[in-house]
Protein backbone atom coordinates (compact mmCIF):
# COMPACT_ATOMS: atom_id res chain seq x y z
CA UNK A 1 0.00 0.00 0.00
CA UNK A 2 2.80 2.42 0.89
CA UNK A 3 4.51 1.68 -2.45
CA UNK A 4 1.27 2.46 -4.30
CA UNK A 5 0.85 5.78 -2.45
CA UNK A 6 4.48 6.71 -3.17
CA UNK A 7 4.03 5.94 -6.86
CA UNK A 8 0.93 8.15 -7.02
CA UNK A 9 2.81 11.04 -5.39
CA UNK A 10 5.81 10.72 -7.71
CA UNK A 11 3.83 10.26 -10.96
CA UNK A 12 3.18 14.01 -11.57
CA UNK A 13 6.83 14.84 -10.89
CA UNK A 14 8.03 12.08 -13.24
CA UNK A 15 5.69 13.37 -15.96
CA UNK A 16 6.90 16.94 -15.48
CA UNK A 17 10.55 15.84 -15.56
CA UNK A 18 10.01 13.78 -18.72
CA UNK A 19 8.26 16.71 -20.40
CA UNK A 20 11.10 19.05 -19.41
CA UNK A 21 13.74 16.64 -20.77
CA UNK A 22 11.79 16.33 -24.02
CA UNK A 23 11.61 20.13 -24.41
CA UNK A 24 15.33 20.45 -23.70
CA UNK A 25 16.15 17.74 -26.26
CA UNK A 26 13.85 19.36 -28.81
CA UNK A 27 15.49 22.74 -28.23
CA UNK A 28 18.96 21.25 -28.70
CA UNK A 29 17.89 19.56 -31.93
CA UNK A 30 16.09 22.55 -33.44
CA UNK A 31 18.44 25.35 -32.42
CA UNK A 32 20.30 26.71 -35.47
CA UNK A 33 24.09 26.40 -35.32
CA UNK A 34 26.92 27.48 -37.61
CA UNK A 35 27.19 25.04 -40.50
CA UNK A 36 29.27 24.39 -43.57
CA UNK A 37 29.02 22.10 -46.60
CA UNK A 38 31.82 20.53 -48.67
CA UNK A 39 34.73 20.47 -46.23
CA UNK A 40 37.30 20.90 -49.01
CA UNK A 41 35.80 24.20 -50.19
CA UNK A 42 35.02 25.28 -46.63
CA UNK A 43 38.68 24.80 -45.70
CA UNK A 44 39.83 26.70 -48.79
CA UNK A 45 37.59 29.75 -48.49
CA UNK A 46 36.59 29.68 -44.82
CA UNK A 47 32.86 29.91 -45.58
CA UNK A 48 29.88 28.35 -43.77
CA UNK A 49 27.58 25.93 -45.55
CA UNK A 50 24.82 28.54 -45.78
CA UNK A 51 27.11 30.47 -48.12
CA UNK A 52 26.58 27.90 -50.91
CA UNK A 53 23.72 25.67 -49.72
CA UNK A 54 20.13 26.01 -48.64
CA UNK A 55 20.70 22.59 -47.04
CA UNK A 56 23.71 20.41 -47.78
CA UNK A 57 23.90 19.25 -50.58
CA UNK A 58 21.21 21.52 -52.17
CA UNK A 59 22.77 24.61 -53.76
CA UNK A 60 21.50 28.15 -53.31
CA UNK A 61 22.08 30.73 -56.04
CA UNK A 62 25.52 31.73 -54.74
CA UNK A 63 26.52 28.06 -54.76
CA UNK A 64 25.23 27.74 -58.31
CA UNK A 65 27.36 30.71 -59.40
CA UNK A 66 30.39 29.23 -57.61
CA UNK A 67 29.85 25.90 -59.40
CA UNK A 68 29.18 27.58 -62.77
CA UNK A 69 32.45 29.51 -62.43
CA UNK A 70 34.36 26.25 -62.06
CA UNK A 71 34.45 26.21 -58.23
CA UNK A 72 35.98 29.68 -58.18
CA UNK A 73 35.24 32.88 -56.26
CA UNK A 74 36.88 34.79 -59.12
CA UNK A 75 39.61 36.22 -56.90
CA UNK A 76 43.29 35.56 -56.22
CA UNK A 77 42.51 32.73 -53.81
CA UNK A 78 41.21 30.50 -56.63
CA UNK A 79 44.56 29.34 -58.01
CA UNK A 80 46.27 26.65 -55.90
CA UNK A 81 49.61 28.44 -56.20
CA UNK A 82 48.25 30.94 -53.66
CA UNK A 83 47.27 28.23 -51.19
CA UNK A 84 49.32 26.76 -48.35
CA UNK A 85 51.07 23.55 -49.42
CA UNK A 86 49.16 21.61 -46.77
CA UNK A 87 45.83 22.27 -48.49
CA UNK A 88 44.43 19.30 -50.40
CA UNK A 89 41.08 19.64 -52.23
CA UNK A 90 39.52 16.34 -51.17
CA UNK A 91 36.47 15.24 -49.21
CA UNK A 92 35.41 11.70 -48.28
CA UNK A 93 31.90 10.53 -47.55
CA UNK A 94 29.83 7.38 -46.98
CA UNK A 95 26.53 6.19 -45.54
CA UNK A 96 26.07 3.39 -42.98
CA UNK A 97 22.39 2.47 -43.24
CA UNK A 98 19.51 0.27 -42.15
CA UNK A 99 16.58 -0.35 -44.46
CA UNK A 100 13.59 -2.58 -45.08
CA UNK A 101 12.45 -3.22 -48.66
CA UNK A 102 8.90 -4.46 -49.06
CA UNK A 103 7.12 -5.54 -52.26
CA UNK A 104 3.57 -6.88 -52.54
CA UNK A 105 2.05 -9.44 -54.94
CA UNK A 106 5.35 -11.15 -55.73
CA UNK A 107 4.96 -14.50 -57.60
CA UNK A 108 6.31 -17.52 -55.71
CA UNK A 109 5.98 -21.29 -55.75
CA UNK A 110 3.31 -22.46 -53.32
CA UNK A 111 5.81 -25.09 -52.09
CA UNK A 112 9.47 -23.98 -51.93
CA UNK A 113 11.53 -25.90 -54.47
CA UNK A 114 8.61 -27.50 -56.29
CA UNK A 115 8.50 -27.75 -60.08
CA UNK A 116 5.63 -26.66 -62.28
CA UNK A 117 3.11 -29.45 -62.79
CA UNK A 118 4.05 -31.42 -59.68
CA UNK A 119 1.24 -32.17 -57.17
CA UNK A 120 0.23 -29.08 -55.19
CA UNK A 121 2.72 -26.84 -57.01
CA UNK A 122 1.07 -23.60 -58.05
CA UNK A 123 2.11 -19.98 -58.27
CA UNK A 124 0.88 -17.73 -55.47
CA UNK A 125 1.28 -14.04 -54.65
CA UNK A 126 3.07 -13.05 -51.48
CA UNK A 127 4.63 -10.04 -49.81
CA UNK A 128 8.43 -10.01 -49.54
CA UNK A 129 10.04 -7.73 -46.94
CA UNK A 130 13.77 -8.27 -46.29
CA UNK A 131 15.52 -5.88 -43.89
CA UNK A 132 18.95 -5.35 -42.41
CA UNK A 133 22.05 -3.20 -42.18
CA UNK A 134 24.01 -2.01 -45.19
CA UNK A 135 26.69 0.41 -46.30
CA UNK A 136 26.73 2.65 -49.36
CA UNK A 137 30.46 2.34 -49.90
CA UNK A 138 32.93 5.22 -49.84
CA UNK A 139 33.37 8.13 -52.23
CA UNK A 140 36.28 10.57 -52.48
CA UNK A 141 35.31 13.92 -53.91
CA UNK A 142 38.33 15.78 -55.30
CA UNK A 143 37.53 19.06 -57.04
CA UNK A 144 38.72 22.61 -57.43
CA UNK A 145 41.14 24.52 -59.64
CA UNK A 146 44.36 23.38 -61.27
CA UNK A 147 45.12 26.97 -62.19
CA UNK A 148 43.12 30.13 -62.68
CA UNK A 149 40.11 29.25 -64.90
CA UNK A 150 41.14 25.60 -65.26
CA UNK A 151 39.04 23.40 -62.97
CA UNK A 152 38.62 19.68 -62.38
CA UNK A 153 36.54 17.08 -60.57
CA UNK A 154 37.44 13.45 -59.84
CA UNK A 155 34.97 11.23 -57.96
CA UNK A 156 36.23 7.66 -57.35
CA UNK A 157 33.70 5.49 -55.55
CA UNK A 158 33.64 1.98 -54.11
CA UNK A 159 30.59 -0.23 -53.65
CA UNK A 160 29.93 -2.03 -50.32
CA UNK A 161 31.95 -4.93 -51.76
CA UNK A 162 34.87 -2.61 -52.66
CA UNK A 163 34.18 -2.71 -56.42
CA UNK A 164 35.91 0.43 -57.69
CA UNK A 165 34.85 2.91 -60.40
CA UNK A 166 34.93 6.60 -61.28
CA UNK A 167 31.50 8.19 -61.09
CA UNK A 168 32.89 11.45 -62.47
CA UNK A 169 36.22 12.59 -63.87
CA UNK A 170 36.50 15.77 -65.92
CA UNK A 171 38.59 18.85 -66.64
CA UNK A 172 37.22 22.22 -67.72
CA UNK A 173 38.33 25.53 -69.22
CA UNK A 174 36.41 28.34 -67.52
CA UNK A 175 35.51 31.83 -68.67
CA UNK A 176 37.15 31.45 -72.09
CA UNK A 177 37.99 34.83 -73.57
CA UNK A 178 37.08 36.45 -70.26
CA UNK A 179 33.40 35.60 -70.76
CA UNK A 180 31.20 33.54 -68.43
CA UNK A 181 29.12 32.58 -71.49
CA UNK A 182 31.73 30.13 -72.80
CA UNK A 183 33.08 27.26 -70.67
CA UNK A 184 34.11 23.83 -71.98
CA UNK A 185 34.20 20.57 -69.98
CA UNK A 186 35.34 17.12 -71.16
CA UNK A 187 35.26 13.79 -69.36
CA UNK A 188 32.64 11.87 -67.41
CA UNK A 189 30.05 14.05 -65.70
CA UNK A 190 26.46 14.39 -64.55
CA UNK A 191 24.19 16.12 -67.03
CA UNK A 192 23.10 19.60 -65.95
CA UNK A 193 19.52 18.54 -65.16
CA UNK A 194 16.82 20.89 -63.80
CA UNK A 195 17.02 19.08 -60.43
CA UNK A 196 20.19 17.12 -59.69
CA UNK A 197 19.69 13.54 -58.48
CA UNK A 198 23.23 13.59 -57.11
CA UNK A 199 22.21 16.42 -54.76
CA UNK A 200 18.99 14.80 -53.56
CA UNK A 201 18.21 14.86 -49.84
CA UNK A 202 16.93 11.27 -50.06
CA UNK A 203 18.87 7.99 -50.14
CA UNK A 204 16.44 5.05 -50.03
CA UNK A 205 16.34 2.69 -53.05
CA UNK A 206 12.95 4.14 -54.06
CA UNK A 207 13.00 7.70 -52.73
CA UNK A 208 16.67 8.30 -53.52
CA UNK A 209 16.08 8.28 -57.29
CA UNK A 210 13.93 10.42 -59.55
CA UNK A 211 11.88 7.80 -61.40
CA UNK A 212 11.38 10.02 -64.45
CA UNK A 213 15.14 10.24 -64.96
CA UNK A 214 15.40 6.42 -64.97
CA UNK A 215 12.14 5.39 -66.58
CA UNK A 216 11.90 3.15 -69.63
CA UNK A 217 8.71 1.14 -70.30
CA UNK A 218 8.26 -2.44 -69.12
CA UNK A 219 9.79 -4.84 -71.65
CA UNK A 220 12.24 -2.32 -73.17
CA UNK A 221 15.76 -3.23 -74.30
CA UNK A 222 17.15 -5.08 -71.28
CA UNK A 223 20.78 -4.06 -71.81
CA UNK A 224 19.70 -0.44 -72.15
CA UNK A 225 17.73 -0.73 -68.91
CA UNK A 226 20.58 -2.46 -67.06
CA UNK A 227 22.98 0.32 -68.02
CA UNK A 228 20.53 3.01 -66.89
CA UNK A 229 20.83 4.88 -70.16
CA UNK A 230 19.37 8.35 -70.41
CA UNK A 231 18.99 11.36 -68.19
CA UNK A 232 20.24 9.81 -64.97
CA UNK A 233 23.50 8.26 -66.24
CA UNK A 234 26.78 10.14 -65.85
CA UNK A 235 27.92 10.53 -69.46
CA UNK A 236 31.25 10.59 -71.31
CA UNK A 237 31.42 13.62 -73.55
CA UNK A 238 31.90 17.34 -73.99
CA UNK A 239 29.78 20.04 -72.39
CA UNK A 240 29.57 23.71 -73.34
CA UNK A 241 28.08 25.81 -70.56
CA UNK A 242 27.32 29.53 -70.38
CA UNK A 243 25.74 31.74 -67.74
CA UNK A 244 25.13 35.33 -66.71
CA UNK A 245 27.11 36.86 -63.86
CA UNK A 246 24.46 35.83 -61.31
CA UNK A 247 23.57 32.55 -63.12
CA UNK A 248 19.96 33.67 -63.52
CA UNK A 249 20.34 32.87 -67.21
CA UNK A 250 22.07 29.58 -68.04
CA UNK A 251 22.46 27.19 -70.95
CA UNK A 252 24.24 23.89 -71.52
CA UNK A 253 24.91 21.87 -74.68
CA UNK A 254 26.34 18.34 -74.60
CA UNK A 255 27.66 15.78 -77.06
CA UNK A 256 28.10 12.37 -75.40
CA UNK A 257 29.07 8.85 -76.44
CA UNK A 258 26.03 6.58 -76.81
CA UNK A 259 27.33 4.05 -74.31
CA UNK A 260 25.34 4.79 -71.13
CA UNK A 261 28.36 6.31 -69.45
CA UNK A 262 30.37 3.09 -69.78
CA UNK A 263 34.10 3.00 -70.41
CA UNK A 264 35.90 1.96 -73.60
CA UNK A 265 33.02 2.40 -76.09
CA UNK A 266 31.65 -1.03 -75.24
CA UNK A 267 28.26 -0.53 -76.90
CA UNK A 268 28.52 1.38 -80.15
CA UNK A 269 29.89 4.35 -82.03
CA UNK A 270 27.11 6.93 -82.13
CA UNK A 271 26.50 10.09 -80.11
CA UNK A 272 23.76 11.47 -77.88
CA UNK A 273 22.83 15.15 -77.52
CA UNK A 274 21.51 17.06 -74.53
CA UNK A 275 20.56 20.69 -74.10
CA UNK A 276 19.03 22.73 -71.29
CA UNK A 277 18.10 26.39 -70.87
CA UNK A 278 17.14 28.08 -67.59
CA UNK A 279 15.93 31.57 -66.74
CA UNK A 280 15.44 32.85 -63.18
CA UNK A 281 13.84 35.99 -61.77
CA UNK A 282 13.23 37.51 -58.33
CA UNK A 283 9.79 37.08 -56.79
CA UNK A 284 8.23 40.31 -55.41
CA UNK A 285 7.91 40.96 -51.68
CA UNK A 286 11.22 39.21 -50.89
CA UNK A 287 9.75 35.78 -51.62
CA UNK A 288 12.97 34.43 -53.09
CA UNK A 289 13.41 33.66 -56.75
CA UNK A 290 11.95 31.34 -59.39
CA UNK A 291 13.67 29.44 -62.15
CA UNK A 292 12.01 28.08 -65.32
CA UNK A 293 13.70 25.80 -67.81
CA UNK A 294 13.37 23.54 -70.83
CA UNK A 295 15.47 20.49 -71.74
CA UNK A 296 15.80 17.86 -74.46
CA UNK A 297 17.82 14.64 -74.69
CA UNK A 298 18.19 12.80 -78.01
CA UNK A 299 19.82 9.37 -77.76
CA UNK A 300 20.52 6.28 -79.83
CA UNK A 301 21.10 2.68 -78.78
CA UNK A 302 22.20 -0.42 -80.73
CA UNK A 303 19.69 -3.22 -81.24
CA UNK A 304 22.22 -5.91 -82.22
CA UNK A 305 25.97 -6.57 -82.46
CA UNK A 306 28.39 -8.21 -84.82
CA UNK A 307 29.27 -11.66 -83.46
CA UNK A 308 32.11 -14.17 -83.36
CA UNK A 309 31.09 -17.79 -82.79
CA UNK A 310 27.67 -16.45 -81.93
CA UNK A 311 28.93 -14.14 -79.16
CA UNK A 312 28.52 -10.32 -79.40
CA UNK A 313 31.71 -8.36 -80.10
CA UNK A 314 32.08 -5.33 -77.84
CA UNK A 315 32.05 -2.00 -79.63
CA UNK A 316 30.26 -3.29 -82.75
CA UNK A 317 26.73 -2.26 -81.79
CA UNK A 318 24.64 -1.43 -84.84
CA UNK A 319 21.02 -1.14 -85.91
CA UNK A 320 20.86 1.95 -83.71
CA UNK A 321 17.39 3.25 -82.89
CA UNK A 322 16.46 6.43 -81.12
CA UNK A 323 14.74 7.62 -77.99
CA UNK A 324 14.11 11.11 -76.62
CA UNK A 325 13.39 12.84 -73.34
CA UNK A 326 12.04 16.38 -73.35
CA UNK A 327 10.75 18.41 -70.47
CA UNK A 328 10.15 21.63 -68.61
CA UNK A 329 10.79 22.75 -65.04
CA UNK A 330 9.68 25.41 -62.57
CA UNK A 331 11.64 25.81 -59.33
CA UNK A 332 10.93 28.23 -56.48
CA UNK A 333 13.49 29.08 -53.81
CA UNK A 334 12.39 30.98 -50.69
CA UNK A 335 14.23 31.51 -47.39
CA UNK A 336 12.40 28.50 -45.87
CA UNK A 337 11.14 26.47 -48.83
CA UNK A 338 12.45 24.89 -52.01
CA UNK A 339 9.71 23.75 -54.39
CA UNK A 340 10.76 21.73 -57.47
CA UNK A 341 8.40 20.88 -60.33
CA UNK A 342 9.64 18.91 -63.35
CA UNK A 343 7.66 17.49 -66.33
CA UNK A 344 9.14 14.87 -68.67
CA UNK A 345 7.89 13.38 -71.95
CA UNK A 346 9.59 10.26 -73.30
CA UNK A 347 9.50 8.46 -76.63
CA UNK A 348 11.23 5.22 -77.60
CA UNK A 349 11.58 3.49 -80.96
CA UNK A 350 9.46 0.35 -81.41
CA UNK A 351 12.52 -1.92 -81.76
CA UNK A 352 13.91 -0.73 -78.42
CA UNK A 353 10.47 -0.95 -76.78
CA UNK A 354 10.09 -4.57 -77.93
CA UNK A 355 13.73 -5.51 -77.20
CA UNK A 356 14.20 -6.78 -80.77
CA UNK A 357 17.05 -6.43 -83.30
CA UNK A 358 16.24 -4.01 -86.09
CA UNK A 359 17.46 -6.45 -88.77
CA UNK A 360 14.32 -8.49 -88.15
CA UNK A 361 10.55 -7.86 -88.28
CA UNK A 362 8.43 -6.24 -85.62
CA UNK A 363 5.36 -8.06 -84.28
CA UNK A 364 2.02 -6.95 -85.62
CA UNK A 365 0.75 -3.93 -83.73
CA UNK A 366 4.17 -2.83 -82.40
CA UNK A 367 4.59 0.93 -82.10
CA UNK A 368 6.90 3.53 -80.65
CA UNK A 369 6.41 3.73 -76.89
CA UNK A 370 5.63 7.12 -75.35
CA UNK A 371 4.89 8.33 -71.83
CA UNK A 372 4.43 11.45 -69.71
CA UNK A 373 5.58 12.00 -66.17
CA UNK A 374 6.90 14.41 -63.62
CA UNK A 375 7.49 15.14 -59.97
CA UNK A 376 6.76 17.84 -57.43
CA UNK A 377 9.00 18.08 -54.38
CA UNK A 378 8.74 20.44 -51.42
CA UNK A 379 11.67 20.84 -49.00
CA UNK A 380 10.92 22.79 -45.81
CA UNK A 381 14.06 24.20 -44.18
CA UNK A 382 13.04 24.63 -40.56
CA UNK A 383 16.61 25.58 -39.70
CA UNK A 384 19.89 25.26 -41.64
CA UNK A 385 20.30 21.96 -39.80
CA UNK A 386 16.82 20.47 -40.11
CA UNK A 387 14.94 19.86 -43.37
CA UNK A 388 11.67 18.06 -44.08
CA UNK A 389 11.13 16.52 -47.52
CA UNK A 390 7.95 15.46 -49.33
CA UNK A 391 7.68 14.40 -52.98
CA UNK A 392 5.07 13.01 -55.35
CA UNK A 393 6.14 11.49 -58.65
CA UNK A 394 4.10 9.88 -61.41
CA UNK A 395 4.47 8.30 -64.85
CA UNK A 396 1.65 7.53 -67.29
CA UNK A 397 2.04 5.47 -70.45
CA UNK A 398 0.61 7.37 -73.43
CA UNK A 399 1.26 4.48 -75.84
CA UNK A 400 2.62 1.00 -75.29
CA UNK A 401 5.26 -0.09 -77.79
CA UNK A 402 4.53 -3.79 -77.20
CA UNK A 403 1.22 -4.99 -78.70
CA UNK A 404 -1.51 -5.16 -76.04
CA UNK A 405 -2.13 -8.67 -74.78
CA UNK A 406 1.49 -9.78 -75.31
CA UNK A 407 3.01 -11.68 -72.38
CA UNK A 408 6.50 -10.42 -71.48
CA UNK A 409 8.40 -12.04 -68.60
CA UNK A 410 5.15 -13.26 -67.07
CA UNK A 411 3.31 -9.94 -67.44
CA UNK A 412 0.45 -9.37 -69.88
CA UNK A 413 0.82 -5.91 -71.44
CA UNK A 414 -2.21 -3.66 -71.02
CA UNK A 415 -2.67 0.04 -71.71
CA UNK A 416 -1.62 1.05 -68.19
CA UNK A 417 1.12 -1.52 -67.54
CA UNK A 418 4.03 0.35 -66.02
CA UNK A 419 2.12 3.40 -64.81
CA UNK A 420 3.79 4.63 -61.62
CA UNK A 421 2.83 6.64 -58.55
CA UNK A 422 5.43 7.34 -55.89
CA UNK A 423 5.48 9.15 -52.55
CA UNK A 424 8.53 9.98 -50.47
CA UNK A 425 8.68 11.55 -47.01
CA UNK A 426 11.90 12.22 -45.18
CA UNK A 427 13.85 14.24 -42.64
CA UNK A 428 17.45 15.38 -42.86
CA UNK A 429 18.97 16.47 -39.55
CA UNK A 430 22.52 17.78 -39.20
CA UNK A 431 23.64 17.34 -35.56
CA UNK A 432 26.68 19.47 -36.41
CA UNK A 433 28.45 20.94 -39.44
CA UNK A 434 31.89 22.46 -39.06
CA UNK A 435 34.51 23.48 -41.60
CA UNK A 436 36.29 20.13 -41.53
CA UNK A 437 33.46 17.58 -41.27
CA UNK A 438 29.77 17.11 -41.90
CA UNK A 439 27.22 14.68 -40.52
CA UNK A 440 23.55 14.10 -41.32
CA UNK A 441 20.87 11.68 -40.12
CA UNK A 442 18.37 10.61 -42.81
CA UNK A 443 15.16 8.78 -41.81
CA UNK A 444 12.72 8.38 -44.70
CA UNK A 445 9.86 6.34 -46.09
CA UNK A 446 9.04 5.89 -49.76
CA UNK A 447 6.51 3.82 -51.68
CA UNK A 448 6.05 3.16 -55.41
CA UNK A 449 2.83 1.75 -56.86
CA UNK A 450 3.32 0.10 -60.25
CA UNK A 451 0.42 -0.98 -62.44
CA UNK A 452 0.62 -4.65 -63.41
CA UNK A 453 4.30 -4.97 -62.50
CA UNK A 454 6.90 -4.34 -59.81
CA UNK A 455 9.20 -1.32 -59.96
CA UNK A 456 11.63 -1.56 -57.05
CA UNK A 457 14.62 0.78 -57.04
CA UNK A 458 14.22 1.36 -60.79
CA UNK A 459 14.12 -2.37 -61.68
CA UNK A 460 11.09 -3.93 -63.40
CA UNK A 461 9.69 -7.30 -62.36
CA UNK A 462 6.51 -9.37 -62.84
CA UNK A 463 3.70 -9.68 -60.31
CA UNK A 464 1.20 -12.41 -59.44
CA UNK A 465 -1.71 -12.41 -61.93
CA UNK A 466 -0.72 -8.95 -63.24
CA UNK A 467 -1.77 -7.33 -59.96
CA UNK A 468 -0.45 -3.93 -58.99
CA UNK A 469 2.53 -3.90 -56.65
CA UNK A 470 3.54 -1.53 -53.86
CA UNK A 471 7.30 -1.41 -53.36
CA UNK A 472 8.14 0.46 -50.18
CA UNK A 473 11.39 1.39 -48.50
CA UNK A 474 11.80 2.25 -44.82
CA UNK A 475 15.25 3.75 -44.39
CA UNK A 476 17.67 5.23 -41.86
CA UNK A 477 21.08 6.43 -42.99
CA UNK A 478 24.01 8.24 -41.35
CA UNK A 479 25.64 10.43 -44.00
CA UNK A 480 29.14 11.53 -42.98
CA UNK A 481 31.61 13.71 -44.86
CA UNK A 482 35.18 14.58 -43.97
Amino acid sequence: MQSLLLARRLAPRISQTAALLFLVLLTVILTPRPASANPAFARKYGMPCSGCHVAWPLLNNFGQVFRDNGYQMMNDRDSPIWRDNSYWPIAMYGIPEWHREKATNQPEDSIPGCTAGSPGCTTVGRTVAPSGFDFSGIAWWMSGTLYKNISFLVLPVTSPTAAFTFESAWARFDNIGGSSWFNVKMGRYELDLPVSEKRSLNFSPNGGIYLNYHFLPYGSNTVMLANLQGLNANQFGVEILGHSANSYTRYTLNVDSSNAGQENLVEGKTYDFYGDFQQAWNVPHDLGYMKAGAMVYVGRWPTFFQTLNGNPIAGTGTGNKGYTFSGASLLWFTPKWVWDNVFVHGNENAYLANNLPSNGPLPAGAKNASWNGGFSEADFLYTPQLAFIARYEGVRMAQQGIPLGTVVNGTTITGDTGNLDALTFGVRWYPFMITRVGFAVNPEYSVVRARGATYNGGIWGPTFNNLDSNSSSLYLGLNFEY
